[in-house]
């Protein structure tokens, strides 16, 4: 969403330019605010990239990505714009990972033990969790197993975020940070 102001973008070129850590890209496919143009510009100052289905979809039209299905023509976007990792969200369905390797890492569906809610914030609840992942050197199974049932729990509130820090507890305990 930065890159819709011309002075924004060109801020954010700089900062990616200068930056010598690895460049996450939660693509964020939000109408009126996208298209083709701006996609690319992104994928390529990426490392790693983090969308939904639906995105991935909208991305593999743009780009006429091959391949028969979700893994095969996300892979072709992975080695297309020379990305380290992809990571895709699937709803209720859970998450997967390619990774430069070819590798694919797939975390299981969550099954809610409670009603669910919203899913605003799920997206980046995902995305926070999994960097956290990356600095604290968590194998990847587990950072993406621990990021899709973070932000599965998010679905069960109301809005982006928690009211009370006390949620953060279970998890905080679990991940022993």
């Amino acid at each position: 969403l930065a890159q819709r102001n011309m002075e924004s973008r060109l801020a954010l070129d700089k900062f990616l330019i200068d930056g010598k850590c690895p460049r996450f890209l939660d693509i964020n496919l939000r109408k009126p605010w996208f298209n083709k143009h701006t996609v690319r510009r992104s994928l390529l100052r990426a490392d790693i990239v983090k969308m939904n289905e639906d995105e991935l979809a909208v991305v593999s039209k743009y780009f006429k990505l091959s391949g028969q299905n979700n893994h095969q023509r996300a892979l072709d976007l992975l080695q297309r714009f020379e990305l380290k990792q992809l990571l895709v969200t699937c709803s209720a369905a859970g998450s997967w990972l390619l990774n430069e390797h070819k590798e694919l890492v797939i975390a299981d569906p969550v099954e809610l033990s409670h009603p669910m809610v919203d899913t605003v914030g799920a997206g980046d609840a995902f995305a926070a969790v999994f960097i956290i992942g990356l600095l604290n050197s968590w194998d990847m199974q587990i950072t993406l197993q621990r990021a899709t049932e973070f932000a599965s729990a998010i679905c069960g509130i109301r809005g982006a975020a928690p009211q009370a820090l006390n949620f953060y507890i279970p998890f905080k305990k679990e991940w022993a940070i």
